[in-house]
């Protein structure tokens, strides 16, 4: 119910700012928080899944259901990995529960390995928002850079054609 009724927010929240027009720098930042605030509470939703849910099936339903959430964790570097803390924060909520819940399961023999895998795979994540926020701002930049230099060579072209 309560991952129903973050959804239904988020959607809620989208709308809103869809049916906005012109939006201002002001309105984009009123509306930002919230929107992080509603991501950060998903992440957490989906976290707290591995948590309730781990000891209800066999080996293989519980590495899907820890799949199902590390998948969601790569999802959300294309969104979030411009924004570090706001990504650190919301890999630390989706992947800690299900840390701490694995590495104390007394019935697991390799509790431990696999919740080493998972940090792993925590920081490996981390490392992947990094370098594509880096690789997104190298291509922001170049494509500045490139429409600067074109229109450079245009109006020295225009300017030779003047003068000649």
């Amino acid at each position: 119910m309560l991952f129903q009724s973050l959804w239904a927010l988020r959607l809620a929240h989208w709308l809103r700012f869809k049916r906005t027009p012109n939006v201002t720098a002001q309105q984009l930042l009123h509306w930002r928080a919230p929107w992080l605030f509603l991501v950060l509470a998903l992440g957490s939703v989906w976290g707290s899944a591995v948590w309730v849910f781990w000891g209800l099936g066999d080996a293989y339903r519980q590495l899907a259901l820890v799949l199902i959430v590390y998948s969601y964790g790569l999802a959300s570097v294309q969104l979030l990995s411009t924004q570090p803390k706001v990504f650190l924060s919301f890999l630390v909520v989706l992947m800690c529960p299900a840390v701490v819940r694995i590495a104390t399961e007394p019935t697991l023999a390799w509790r431990y390995q696999f919740s080493g895998v998972m940090i792993l795979l925590l920081a490996v994540t981390w490392l992947l928002g990094r370098h594509f926020a880096a690789a997104l701002n190298q291509a922001i930049e170049d494509r500045k850079s490139t429409r600067l230099n074109s229109s450079h060579t245009v109006i020295s072209y225009a300017v030779f054609c003047l003068k000649k």
